[in-house]
């Protein structure tokens, strides 16, 4: 059985965050994503991208677009797709706010979103291992 994980990770969630952070740290220049980043922020997704694939492997996923078919079992509860999408774009959002906080040198910001990124990629093996009886 196949099921499709759609990626919602996207540059106006990363500039909303980092604008709130750059406007705390007063450094909103130096800290904040604008369009102009969407380019770097763009590489950073496709990093966070093929990280998760490659911890995905045995699903055997094939990605096109924002969307990522995996090969499940037959008694994969399809259910709790609607939530695995959202853990997986929040794991996406929270793996590229880490290596954004990394290049403008926010190592606090870096390690909170590093946990929480791990903290999904948990609660993601999780729900992938999700069955019905």
């Amino acid at each position: 059985m196949e099921v499709n994980i759609t990626i919602d990770a996207s540059l106006d969630t990363v500039k909303n965050i980092t604008s709130y952070t750059g406007k705390s740290l007063q450094n909103n220049d130096l800290i904040s994503a604008s369009d102009d980043d969407s380019k770097l922020i763009s590489i950073l997704q496709g990093k966070s991208i093929s990280d998760f694939m490659g911890k995905i492997a045995r699903l055997k996923p094939v990605l096109n677009g924002s969307v990522i078919t995996i090969t499940v079992p037959a008694n994969f509860d399809e259910d709790i797709v609607p939530g695995l999408n959202r853990a997986v774009s929040d794991l996406m959002n929270y793996n590229i706010l880490s290596s954004w906080f990394f290049i403008t040198r926010q190592m606090d910001d870096t390690k909170v979103y590093s946990e929480l990124a791990n903290n999904c990629y948990i609660d993601v093996e999780r729900l992938l291992n999700k069955r019905t009886k």
